[in-house]
Formats: C-alpha cells, structure tokens, sequence
C-alpha cells in the first residue's frame, strides 16, 4: 500500500503478473570486498561501508555508512504479512500497517511523522504482501537521528488512537474501492476462491469495512493490538539503516532506540498446504477483465528456490522460456499472429512453495487457437529439457551478473534500505548484496527439478478472454470466472506436443562487453557536457565521465520534427514508432540481457533516441536502431497485430484508475496534447498505406541534440554521432511546445469516468514563466503537501488517494492538488480544496524563520541531491535539455532563486497565486454538477506559451 505517495507517471499497458529476471554472477574474492568485521560482501565500486549486527534482543541489522550521502534512510520489515490474517479478519495485517502511522507514545499526533519526514526533504511509504510487512523512510542526512526517534517507537509504543480507528478503516475501504477494478487484483481474487482453502493464499488480502467491522460486541481495536502483540517481534524483524555517521555511531543510535522492541520468540512455520490439490489438476479458470485483455497464464507450483539462490534455476530457466529474439517462442507466436508478449518467472513465493508463471498476451487469433499455442509452449519447454540446460548458458548468465555486480551504481535510499531489509528475511545477510548477481554454481538436478513440475498434469491454466459469458462472481470484486477440468485429449496432446520445427534456442549473446576499461577524463569530473559540434539541424554535447566507476555510458538524441504536431500526425508517429521497436525486439533482446538498454518515444515536437548501460557495444546498438528507424519491415501481418495492440491500449486508457484518467485529461489540456480516448478512432482508420506514407513525411528531415555522457572519448563520442549525419537529413526546424496561458477564471472540465469514486484535481498556473515563479510555486508545494494530506485524507477521511505536488508543464510552473473520494462529491471536493487553501492562509500569514528554513531546505535537498548514478546524471541533462538549459545549469539555477526567497515573497505569492486570482482549472469526474463555468477556448493563438530550444 502507498502512504503517501501519488504515481503521476502516465498509465502503462497493464501487466498480468510481476516476472523478474534476476542477474547473476560468478565471483572470484578479487572481485568482493568483505569487511572484517561484518562479512558483508560488497562491491568493489561501493564505497559504504558496512556492518551486521544483531541486538540484545535478536534483531538483525545492517548498518550502512555513506559520508557522501545526500539523503539518510532506515527499512524494518516484519516477517508477516496477509498470510496471518484472522479467517474473521480479512485485511487485519495490511489495516495495522495503517495504524502505525497515526501516533505513538512518544509523538501521540498523527500527523506528526508524516509532517516531520516532509519538512525535512524525505518522503516515506510502507507496503504489506503475503509475508512481510515493510515500512521505510529517507530524510535530509543531519535528520536522521531525530526521524529514528519517532519510527522506532512504531515497533514498540503504537498508541492505535480509538479516535483514528474508525477513519482509518475508511482508508482502507477507500483504498480497496479506488482498485475494484483492476485486474490483476481482480485475478487474484478468483484466485482466492478457487485455491485450496487451507492455503493462505486464499485469504483476502487488503480489507474493506466489512471485514475490518467495528462494533462492540466485535471491536477491531482489540484484534490489532492482538495481531501487534502476537507477531510484532525483534525476530521476526530485519532493520536496515542508511547514514552519513560512521558505524559505531550508527550502531548507537539504533541500538538506544531499537533494542527496547520485545522479542517475543515467535516461530511462523510454513504453511505447507498446497495451492491446488494434485486430484483436481490440470485445472482451468477463465475470467473476464474490466480492460480489453487476452491473455492465458500457465502456473505450476514448484518447491522454494530462494535456498538455491547460487544455482537460481528460476533465473536461469526464465531466461530460456522467456527469451524474445528470432527463433523463440515469442518471435514463432508472433509471426503466426497469435501473441504480443511473454514473460516467464516467480508469481509467488512463500515459506512453502512458489509458483512458476508463464504469462502470454495474445491477441484475439491466439486466444481463438489457445489449445494449439498451449501445446507449442509445451513444444518450446520440451526442447529446453532436451538440448538447453548447458553450461556454456549458465557461465554466460554468471558472466553478465559478474559485470553487473563489480559495476554497480548506488540506488534511491529508501529503495535500497527497504530491498536490503526484505532480502535479508530469505538470504543469509553476509550474501544479502551480492545474492541476486550471484550463480556460482550449476547443478542440472535442481533445475532438471524445476522442469519436472512444468508438466501438463501440473498445470493450473488461467485464461483472461474479454469475450467470456460466465456465471461465477468472486466475492471481493465481482470477477465473472467459471472453473473447468481439462480434457484428457488436450493434457495428452500437451504432454506429447508436436515439434516445431522454427523453434530455436538462444545463440551466444554477442553484446557481452569485453571492453570494460575506464576512460580517463579530459575534463574535471562534475562538469556540464561542453558542445562538440554545431551545424544547422545538429547540436552535439559531450562530456566524458568516470565518477561513478562504471564503464558505462548515456546518449539522448532528440529528433525534432513538425510532423508530430497535430492529432492525425502524433497517432501515426506513435504507431510507427511501436512498429519498430516491435521489429528491434526479436533483434535486440540479447542486448538488454547484457546491460544494454535503449527507449525510443514520440511527442508532439519529434522523436526521441535514448541510450545506457555498457559503453562498448553502444554504436553498434544504435546502428542497428537507426537501421530499422528508418528501414522497417513493412508487413501487414506486423502492421495488423502492432496496430491492434497499440489501439487496445487507446481503449484501456478509460479504464485506468479514475484519477489517472483525470491527469491525463490536465495534461492534454494544458499542454495542447491529446487523450488516448481522443487518439483511438484516428488510430483504427489508419491504413497500411497511409502508414508508408505518412512515415516518408516523418523521416524527411529532422532537427538533432545529441548528448553523450559518460564512458565515451571525444573520438568514440564522433564515432557515435557520425551515422547521424550520415544517414539524417538535418536542418533547423521550428517545432515549438505549446502551453496554455489560462486566465483569473474559475474553470471546469468533467471527464466521464467509469467508476464510482469522484476525483477533482486542481491546477493553479503561475502568473508568469520565469524561474523566479517556479522557485515560489515549488516552495508553496513543499509548505503545502504535508497538510493537504492530514487534512483531507488522515482527518476528513475524504479517500485513499490525496496528494499535493508541484505540476510544472514545460517552463510554466504549477501547483496540483488531487483527491480521489468514495464518500464525496465533486462540489463537495472542490469546496474542500478551497477551505483548505484559504485556511493554509494563517499558517502562511504565521511562518516562522525557523518554518520557512526548515521548507526551504527540504526543496533544496531534493533539486541540489547529488546524482547517485550515470543515468541519473543523465537524466538532470534530459531534464536541463527539455527546459530550454543547453548550459546545462537548470537545478543550479533554480535553487539560486530558491535561496534568494524570503517569507514576505512567499506571503505575497500565495495571496496572488492561490488566494486573491488564481489561474486555476479544476479537472473532475463528471458528477451531478450542472453549474459548471464554461470550458476555455484553449485553441486561441494568444492564450499559449510557445518554446522552440
């Protein structure tokens, strides 16, 4: 679950289930650094330093000393999670996660650590799954003692406030509503009713009022404390804690504060039910989704594989079955027209078993032909059983995790803590940094073992088919399903499947790099890429960087064109765009398994080339990507499934969370784009033809910036560029981005939104474009953010969904206020939103030097932080690029501004900007408002803001 944090990425193409493709490595000791004192292996390129301790108390913890770290952070993760659930309880794991929250002896107010963390540069979170609960946090560094002071205490004195009981159980209801439908929630939830009883897996998992009921003959405050006192235990927990000090400090400090928490000797044993009895299997359920979905995922449950962690014959078997160059299954399925994607790995994992998933998107032919491509896949498994389990493929996995390992680049802190935590729970905590890298050994009997379950008579089949007429609802989410024994005929086909004859293993990975020598820089390390080149139509920047100690290197290219810039042209550009990156995936999939990676997107000013991973094979990456750019294969069946898919994705745009759908909507709006619902009939009517011809217009001429960055000379960086001008035909293009200008006018746009819950988003536009206003804009949004959500999620319990951010479109800067509701209406959100913001008018008319430092500090933190990787780096000179900063100087720039800020400034702006006449548009669901202002005319030349970089 997420305490505080609103995803405003725009909506991806949903996924079935969560597959991960583990690297590995084989290490030799000159490639680990272990302290003595602890026997953390580490990295050779990680300068922390680190140490494993174990309190009093049986507490496991691992210490993190980083001197250069901008950011401090700390994980707990507790060993259960909605497995423990009372039968009658339903959510009571994921309802205390909650309730940690919101108070302690100590800090009895509950907004008060939310508040404390957001003051502070930091921002915290928290998530329950089916056997750990993990709560983490990051903060400013000099922070970090005082924000231990308050999370400690959740382990040891909640005070589980009756008076937030109540409010919270709304949280979870709305919590639960906001994703009735979703569908993988709502698989998982036919899942639960078809599943052995006696597993745990058939519990429902997040509550809602009914399960979470509190009345007096079954009050829900005693059952927390009960489920808190019953398994909150020191040996069951795993503390990771990330600092500035060095070790004995940090051992100190969390030794005075974590010791206190009670081991209560608690022993959780493995469940050891399986997930569907052997007599009722093969088995197969079909549900029907919410979005127009097609696909079939096969699960076998197989034993836990974490203990063979330096085998991983997951890993390595995923990295077979789910392979996606010529000649696997994926590229027979798709030349066939039967599937658009597959992944292949853990669904689930617990202290008993887990389950293997093979999940296939398909289009509408495949699902039609679903006996025929089940017995391919049994085809393509039966082949790995005879000629893949080979050495030379487990030395070349160990090889890439060996590369990956000794190059690794630091992670976001919270992120890392609450991994390490998590991981140190099923890894032995000397092996907890370098365990995913790691296959030091090959033994064909585990992974001959793991091939053994994925059998036709170990099958659980779970169809998804848009199309199904069924009876059956589950309980939760009222999922049509219906649940069927699989003919004898079809399990015997499927375990004597014909060979197929296209069907070919994996080769030698030939983007391995051999080349992992580090530059050595002509520049000092930390300054801004230096242009390199310029000529009309091309603007090269270079800068040639070690700091990191990677042998890696970034390169964005961004294309400008005017051939993007109306609805008919932006459809047909995101189609040809899909349609090669559809052609370089069976090409170039070998390179994503050795550290290579590239994007290729489209917007309204042009296309857009991005780079990273290993240095070494990046020319020839981009060769082979500016080949098929510009050379596509052209054949309709490609044409028709790409197009297909990527109109199904249109489709399901509607479909996606409610306050999803009304951000995109802002989006659009102001910055002169189009929803996806807006794109859908342009992009059905499109022809083949068209396509070939509309892709002549786009590739007539483009307007290039290149930076390079990173382990590239001066020479290779003109290596790279030069198949640009060789193959491009540059010229200066005038392709300008377009934002609204709004006027001082209350201003409404409802969006029909299949869903029962109201949103209101809120956008208050700067009166001007300058950084000055963009630096007041983001303090206001600092200031702002922690109230708005103890306001109007934790006190008036308004929903789930709350958040306040800064909103900035180009160079125009914003301010975002968003809430989705169950209980409340549009008016009343929008009524809400404005007492709020004219009661936040004493808080303001009151800050304190003390207050105002302590915000303007918590900005600067977070736009000053060092870059912790070169893709981050990278990703600042993306950031200065789009803005218009070709110096490269954006950050530095606008926290000058921000320091220059004082409290009268702040005072004054937010009377002009949010108070007095606001440039504001309200974006809502549509409700029963009928007094609605009337839209703006946002096509009007002289309402807009125009950037030509």
């Amino acid at each position: 679950m997420t305490k505080n944090y609103i995803d405003l990425v725009p909506p991806h193409v949903w996924l079935a289930l969560v597959f991960f493709l583990q690297s590995c490595s084989v290490l030799q000791p000159s490639q680990v650094m272990a302290p003595s004192d602890s026997r953390v292996y580490k990295s050779v390129n990680d300068q922390r330093e680190y140490r494993h301790i174990k309190l009093p108390n049986n507490l496991d913890v691992l210490l993190i000393s980083d001197p250069n770290a901008d950011k401090a952070a700390a994980s707990l993760d507790v060993y259960l999670g909605s497995y423990q659930n009372p039968k009658d309880r339903a959510g009571l794991a994921h309802f205390l996660e909650h309730m940690l929250f919101l108070g302690t002896a100590q800090y009895p107010d509950p907004g008060e650590y939310q508040a404390f963390i957001s003051e502070h540069g930091g921002s915290h979170n928290a998530y329950t799954s089916t056997e750990n609960t993990n709560y983490f946090f990051d903060i400013d560094v000099q922070y970090l003692e005082q924000a231990l002071d308050r999370f400690a205490p959740f382990f040891t004195d909640p005070t589980f406030d009756s008076a937030y009981v109540d409010r919270e159980r709304n949280a979870v209801e709305s919590e639960y509503r906001l994703k009735i439908k979703n569908d993988l929630r709502r698989k998982w939830d036919v899942m639960r009713e078809v599943v052995n009883q006696e597993h745990p897996q058939s519990k429902f998992t997040v509550g809602n009022l009914q399960t979470l009921s509190n009345t007096s003959a079954t009050p829900i405050r005693a059952d927390l404390i009960a489920m808190y006192d019953q398994y909150y235990s020191a040996n069951l927990m795993k503390l990771v804690v990330l600092g500035t000090e060095n070790l004995d400090q940090l051992e100190a400090m969390v030794s005075a504060r974590f010791s206190a928490i009670e081991d209560k000797q608690v022993k959780i044993q493995p469940h050891g039910a399986p997930l569907i009895e052997s007599s009722q299997l093969p088995l197969q359920i079909t549900v029907k989704p919410v979005k127009e979905l097609r696909e079939l995922s096969l699960m076998f449950e197989i034993p836990r594989v974490s203990q063979h962690w330096q085998t991983k014959p997951v890993q390595y078997l995923s990295s077979l079955i789910g392979h996606e160059e010529t000649g696997s299954l994926l590229d027979v399925l798709k030349a066939k027209g039967w599937a658009e994607g597959l992944g292949a790995g853990l669904s689930l994992e617990d202290r008993s078993a887990a389950l293997f998933t093979i999940n296939i998107s398909l289009t509408p032919q495949g699902l039609a032909n679903r006996d025929a491509l089940i017995e391919q896949v049994f085809a393509w498994i039966e082949l790995i059983r005879k000629q893949g389990v080979e050495k030379w493929r487990q030395t070349e996995l160990a090889r890439v995790g060996d590369i990956d390992f000794r190059y690794l680049e630091k992670q976001a802190p919270s992120g890392y803590v609450s991994m390490l935590a998590s991981r140190m729970q099923r890894y032995p905590v000397q092996e907890v940094l370098r365990e995913p890298y790691i296959t030091t050994e090959f033994d064909t009997r585990v992974i001959d073992a793991v091939l053994e379950r994925l059998t036709p008579g170990n099958l659980i089949l779970l169809a998804t088919d848009p199309n199904a007429t069924l009876e059956k609802r589950s309980k939760y989410y009222q999922v049509p399903y219906s649940v069927e024994v699989i003919e004898n005929d079809l399990v015997q086909a499927w375990d004597s499947p014909s060979s197929v004859a296209s069907l070919k293993l994996p080769a030698v990975n030939r983007f391995i790099p051999s080349d992992l020598d580090l530059i050595e820089p002509i520049h000092a390390q930390g300054t801004p890429p230096q242009v390199m080149f310029k000529r009309e139509g091309l603007r090269v920047w270079h800068l040639e960087n070690t700091q990191f100690g990677v042998p890696r290197a970034n390169i964005i290219i961004k294309l400008a064109t005017d051939k993007t810039s109306t609805m008919p042209s932006m459809t047909a550009a995101e189609l040809y765009i899909n349609l090669v990156q559809d052609e370089l995936n069976s090409g170039l999939y070998a390179a994503s398994l050795a550290g290579l990676n590239y994007s290729i997107g489209v917007d309204q000013r042009g296309l857009s080339i991005v780079l990273g991973g290993y240095s070494e094979n990046q020319a020839l990456l981009l060769q082979s990507i500016l080949q098929v750019l510009l050379s596509p294969d052209w054949s309709p069946e490609r044409f028709n499934r790409v197009k297909q898919q990527l109109y199904r994705s249109k489709l399901n745009a509607s479909k996606d969370y409610p306050f999803r759908q009304i951000i995109s909507q802002l989006q659009a709006s102001i910055k002169r784009t189009w929803t996806a619902s807006e794109q859908a009939p342009v992009l059905e009517a499109l022809t083949l033809k068209e396509m070939q011809s509309y892709s002549q217009q786009l590739l007539e001429v483009f307007d290039a910036q290149v930076v390079i960055s990173g382990n590239h000379s001066l020479s290779a960086a003109r290596t790279i560029t030069q198949p640009l001008a060789d193959t491009l035909n540059l010229q200066d293009i005038d392709s300008p981005l377009k934002v609204i200008k709004l006027s001082e006018a209350d201003v409404i746009q409802s969006v029909a939104v299949d869903h029962q819950d109201s949103v209101v988003m809120r956008y208050i536009q700067g009166d001007t474009d300058t950084i000055q206003e963009r630096a007041r804009l983001s303090l206001i949004a600092q200031m702002v953010k922690a109230p708005f959500f103890n306001s109007l999620r934790t006190d008036k319990q308004l929903g789930y969904v709350v958040s306040a951010f800064p909103y900035h479109a180009n160079r125009v800067p914003g301010l975002g206020m968003l809430v989705q509701s169950p209980v409340a209406s549009e008016a009343l959100l929008r009524d809400e939103f404005t007492l709020f913001t004219q009661d936040f008018l004493d808080e303001v008319d009151g800050l304190s030097p003390e207050e105002f430092a302590r915000h303007k500090e918590a900005v600067l933190t977070n736009l000053e932080e060092a870059p912790k990787s070169l893709s981050e780096m990278n990703g600042r000179f993306a950031e200065s690029l789009m803005l218009g900063y070709t110096d490269f100087q954006f950050r530095a720039l606008l926290a000058e501004e921000i320091r220059s800020l004082t409290i009268p400034d702040i005072q004054q702006a937010y009377k002009r900007l949010v108070i007095d006449n606001p440039r504001q548009l309200w974006v809502q669901t549509q409700g029963d408002d009928v007094q609605q202002a009337p839209e703006p005319e946002l096509q009007l030349e002289k309402s807009e803001y125009r950037y030509s970089f």
